[in-house]
């Protein structure tokens, strides 16, 4: 078989993108409204980077060393092993991927290798492997043997690297395109998978795609059994040069289902920041129904109108879909107006259909417009 010159990549961009993108954009508009920012997230994104790291230390701890996460991310304890401190290394890395600014390049290749390695100790086929031997297109008879064509892989990687920074292809796709050849190229001895893991979420962020680095693509994208089964269909063949020319369609699509499912794991992560800060755990069940119809379904399904709204009507919404329903004269001592201003403000929510009301005289009570939903 002939040797290819340029690395060719053969795909078809999956539907699911547009929507995506669009449920990024509705995350966006929600945290924006409710001001969850960094603090406010905080507690979900630490979570959410346990976990991811609990379940990148499949690819640097085979044999199952204990690993005290918990302890080790809260500084609590030094890492006593070079499994430990990996992870430390690994940790400090995934937080700086938000804030990374730089393209894709051989030189940022390297730099995270060198930051995955620091303070490694022990030589090893995985855990401390020395840099001198670890170092892009390594000339060992082991990686000789794997793949005997450095130069052809060096230019192949650089078309690749040259893929990962054109902003004429969606980051959703490039992404994903660069986690296939690099494990496919595999340039280094040890840890491609890690390498390839952070510059996918560089590239999201790099397009504002991380919903604010709560993404755990290990979890939803590269452990979900469909990924697995189809990237074992694109890899399970001994021809080298088939895997760099596969139609890579079918894989894609995978990887933007499961983003999608992170997707709504961060929204939900959001969700409950916001009900934390209203104290969720102290209302009532009826009072849980309306809050999380209102943050779940209609927050979304009325968000164009939102705009519209004064600070008080925004703040007159979310006490309605906290506490379930409420009368003028239960919000004339919150907002310490006269009646006929909060009964402007509920005309003007009526007209805009965000809420419905029931009962007449003194006992006329307004609800969320759940109708407009159905």
């Amino acid at each position: 078989m002939a040797l290819p010159h340029k690395l060719n990549i053969n795909y078809t961009a999956p539907e699911e993108i547009g929507k995506a993108l669009n449920e990024i954009a509705e995350f966006k508009d929600f945290i924006k409204y409710y001001d969850v920012g960094t603090a406010m997230i905080k507690p979900y994104f630490e979570k959410v980077h346990r976990d991811e790291l609990e379940s990148l230390s499949g690819y640097f701890n085979p044999e199952k060393t204990n690993i005290e996460f918990d302890f080790l991310l809260a500084g609590d304890k030094e890492p006593e092993n070079d499994v430990e401190r990996l992870t430390l290394n690994l940790s400090n890395i995934l937080k700086s991927v938000a804030g990374a600014k730089e393209e894709v390049s051989l030189a940022s290749l390297q730099k995270i290798q060198v930051e995955l390695h620091q303070g490694l100790e022990h030589e090893s086929s995985g855990i401390g492997l020395r840099m001198e031997t670890n170092s892009l297109f390594a000339a060992t008879e082991a990686v000789q043997n794997l793949n005997p064509i450095d130069a052809d892989l060096k230019t192949w990687l650089e078309d690749l690297i040259k893929t990962a920074n054109t902003k004429q292809t969606p980051a959703l796709i490039r992404c994903w395109l660069f986690y296939y050849y690099f494990n496919i190229f595999k340039p280094y001895p040890a840890y491609n998978e890690l390498v390839a893991y952070v510059v996918c979420k560089r590239i999201l962020a790099s397009d504002k795609l991380d919903m604010l680095n709560t993404l755990n693509l290990d979890k939803y994208v590269f452990r979900d059994k469909n990924f697995v089964e189809v990237f074992k269909k694109l890899t399970d063949t001994e021809d080298y040069y088939l895997k760099l020319s596969p139609d890579l369609s079918e894989y894609l699509e995978i990887c933007i289902k499961g983003f999608l499912n992170n997707i709504s794991a961060s929204r939900n992560g959001a969700n409950d920041c916001v009900r934390t800060q209203l104290d969720f755990a102290s209302l009532t069940p009826r009072q849980k129904n309306s809050l999380n119809f209102w943050l779940e379904k209609a927050f979304y399904i009325h968000k164009d109108k939102l705009d519209e709204l004064t600070p008080r009507q925004h703040e007159m919404m979310l006490l309605i879909a906290k506490y379930g329903s409420l009368s003028n004269k239960e919000l004339v001592p919150v907002f310490m107006v006269e009646r006929k201003t909060i009964q402007r403000d509920f005309n003007t929510l009526l007209e805009l259909k965000l809420l419905d009301q029931r009962g007449g005289g003194r006992g006329l009570r307004y609800y969320i417009n759940m109708r407009v939903a159905i």
